[in-house]
């Protein structure tokens, strides 16, 4: 029982945080759905047989592996789901990467609740494989067919295109993975959507100098949602936004 626990916990609280959205995708998007829970079935079970081998060096790389699980894929899904409603996917992951001190900073001031949510999987993935190791240790022929088993099941789970689940049809720990799997791939094949996202040193264009027609305070405000290219320009005549105009208009109302 213990080598099936943790995919069957993890699809249990899955399936009761997101019935309904399970429910409401695609007869083709649920058969997937089925798929990644027996790759996660596979995935953890293996490990787990490895990682309680009594002898052997592979058998801690083995419980490295199901820790990292534990910790990213599950603990970390369970509570960005406990936040925002949803599991990091593939687009959040790479867009995360932009942002990683103000995610930091996010985990570091809710680390109480990121470690309610990473403690017991965590605690789990490292107790499980030393508890079979002492009552039951698996047989030398259950390592052999184990460890190909891990490795096919980790394949599938970083490296299938998470679109083929739809919007989010996937278990969160195999989701996590597959994010992982999409970011190392555009980091190797140097993605245009992730350059976008990193554009690294810049070099804006140089605006021409004019002189106003009587000199007067203004206050210029710009928001996150607001891009230069609409609310700059080289001469007084430069069209702005709706948003813009309103706010350049409040601002010379309060300057007088």
């Amino acid at each position: 029982m213990l080598l099936f626990a943790a995919p069957v916990v993890v699809t249990g609280v899955d399936i009761v945080r997101r019935h309904h959205h399970l429910l409401s995708l695609g007869a083709r998007y649920r058969a997937f759905y089925v798929l990644t829970v027996l790759v996660s079935l596979a995935l953890y079970s293996s490990l787990i047989v490895v990682a309680s081998r009594r002898r052997g060096f592979v058998r801690y790389f083995a419980h490295f592996a199901l820790l990292f699980i534990a910790t990213l894929a599950i603990g970390a899904q369970f509570y960005t789901f406990s936040k925002y409603n949803v599991y990091l996917d593939h687009q959040s992951v790479i867009v995360g990467t932009s942002m990683l001190p103000s995610v930091g900073q996010q985990l570091w001031s809710d680390r109480g609740s990121f470690a309610a949510n990473v403690f017991p999987p965590v605690l789990a993935a490292l107790l499980v494989p030393l508890i079979l190791a002492r009552r039951a240790p698996p047989r030398k022929s259950s390592v052999r067919w184990a460890m190909p088993i891990a490795v096919g099941a980790l394949g599938l789970a970083v490296f299938v295109p998470g679109r083929l689940g739809g919007d989010q049809g996937r278990t969160p720990d195999t989701l996590y993975l597959s994010a992982m799997g999409r970011l190392a791939n555009a980091h190797l094949k140097k993605d245009p959507e992730l350059q976008k996202l990193h554009p690294g040193r810049r070099s804006p264009n140089v605006v021409a100098s004019f002189t106003p027609p009587k000199r007067r305070s203004v206050i210029f405000i710009v928001t996150e949602s607001m891009r230069s290219l609409e609310n700059c320009g080289n001469s007084p005549e430069a069209e702005t936004s709706d948003a813009t105009a309103t706010s350049l208009e409040q601002a010379d109302a309060a300057t007088g």
